[in-house]
């Protein structure tokens, strides 16, 4: 009896410790905009993170065969090209909403740096969907997914399969503002909506989707985002860390964006979603009943408090000093 009860105890710290140490599966949903490409380096450096596959949402600022050129060539760089990849619808569930013609064009080049990517021919056997679905379903544990771009591809998904949210961990979206103001007319003057953000405006019906599926969400939207700008420090320590051709790459994402981060206009959106979605302890959140408006056009894509919304949590307030420390330690350790 004493060694059935000696053997039950190792079994069960055995099992405890395989537990502890084993990677939490994720799958990047994306955009491919330029803050993106550090937004995946980022999930990718950390070893107990396994990025299980990246969809490209086809809605979102790249056109979706050159983010998925674009993504290959990143994760090519930094020796991940086993990660399966595909592409989303072009077109929102609903609406007509895009991002400007000249947005998509930066995106599709990174703003130039997109020449220092090896090129890497990519043929999906899957649609997003199809990929998002199989890689739900073979998942031997729930999975946490970021979601970086319009929310498209989630939306479609929870559509066709509703059932399939037992399969999903929590969703971290970039997205969202509730107690700031919409950031449309910053890059859009002739938008009239002043209270949307990008990713939920771009196609509101997916995103009132998704926040409706009973998922759990953290939201990371321009409440906590605008505290965060690329500092100029930032900026300069990245300048100096050239020290190969991955840290030459995301300088030049940062180098076509000075003017903007000497102005205080260029923030770390994707990038510090990535962050709360590997370790939450660098932000503050509560708990508010949000929904997605849906109309009139002036307000489509607003997220708002409504008592009979669902409930999201919604980060608050980031450190910004420790965020930068933790992106600079990512950097050099991934990339050296």
């Amino acid at each position: 009896m004493n060694f059935v009860v000696k053997a039950f105890v190792f079994l069960s710290l055995f099992l405890l410790l395989s537990l502890a140490n084993a990677a939490r599966p994720f799958i990047i949903d994306t955009d491919v905009g330029v803050d993106d490409e550090l937004a995946i380096l980022y999930l990718l450096a950390q070893k107990d993170i396994d990025v299980k596959a990246i969809t490209v949402v086809g809605t979102g600022e790249a056109h979706c065969s050159t983010g998925l050129r674009n993504v290959a060539g990143l994760l090519a760089l930094m020796h991940h090209d086993k990660i399966p990849l595909s592409c989303g619808r072009e077109t929102p569930m609903a609406g007509t909403h895009q991002f400007p013609d000249w947005l998509r064009k930066l995106a599709d080049n990174l703003v130039g740096a997109a020449d220092l990517l090896p090129k890497v021919k990519v043929m999906p056997s899957q649609t997003a969907i199809q990929l998002l679905q199989s890689t739900l379903k073979n998942a031997k544990e729930p999975v946490e997914i970021l979601a970086i771009g319009p929310l498209t591809n989630l939306g479609e998904l929870v559509t066709q399969m509703p059932e399939i949210k037992n399969k999903i961990k929590m969703i971290y979206i970039m997205g969202g503002a509730v107690d700031s103001p919409g950031n449309l007319v910053d890059v859009d003057r002739s938008i009239k909506n002043t209270t949307a953000e990008w990713n939920i405006y771009i196609d509101p019906y997916a995103a009132d989707k998704v926040f409706r599926s009973g998922i759990p969400i953290t939201m990371v939207g321009l409440d906590v985002t605008n505290q965060v700008p690329v500092t100029k420090a930032f900026y300069q320590k990245l300048k100096l860390n050239q020290t190969n051709l991955a840290n030459q790459f995301f300088y030049e994402l940062f180098h076509h964006n000075e003017a903007e981060i000497f102005e205080h206009k260029w923030y770390f959106w994707d990038v510090l979603s990535a962050v709360i979605a590997y370790d939450d302890s660098i932000v503050k959140s509560s708990n508010r009943k949000l929904r997605v408006v849906l109309s009139p056009e002036e307000r489509s894509g607003t997220t708002v408090e409504d008592e009979k919304g669902n409930t999201v949590r919604v980060c608050t307030s980031v450190n910004q000093e420790q965020l930068e420390n933790i992106l600079m330690d990512t950097l050099k350790k991934k990339t050296s």
